[in-house]
């Protein structure tokens, strides 16, 4: 196995688990939808767009070439930091 599958297939147990973390948040949401704005239950639903680029991204790299490779890993590493301070944010509202 190359670096870049490895690497493909951590992202991919990662996108995973955020993937599951949503949607216990979404569910969370859910139980009390009548107590939430709207603005927060729009939070998740943009979480859930971000782990769907994520997604299209990682399918999107199993083609490029090693230098493409190298700039998409920095810009996926990116897209989960961002996922993270975002989810961070969001999760804080409903468990805080």
């Amino acid at each position: 196995m190359t670096d870049r599958e490895i690497q493909l297939k951590g992202f991919g147990v990662q996108l995973e688990e955020w993937e599951n973390k949503i949607a216990d948040l979404k569910a969370k949401a859910q139980e009390s939808r009548t107590a939430q704005p709207p603005e927060h239950l729009e939070k998740i639903d943009r979480l859930q767009q971000k782990t769907e680029r994520i997604r299209r991204s990682l399918e999107e790299t199993e083609s490029k070439t090693e230098i493409d490779w190298e700039k998409e890993r920095k810009n996926i590493e990116h897209a989960f930091d961002d996922l993270n301070e975002e989810y961070r944010e969001t999760w804080a509202y409903f468990y805080h």
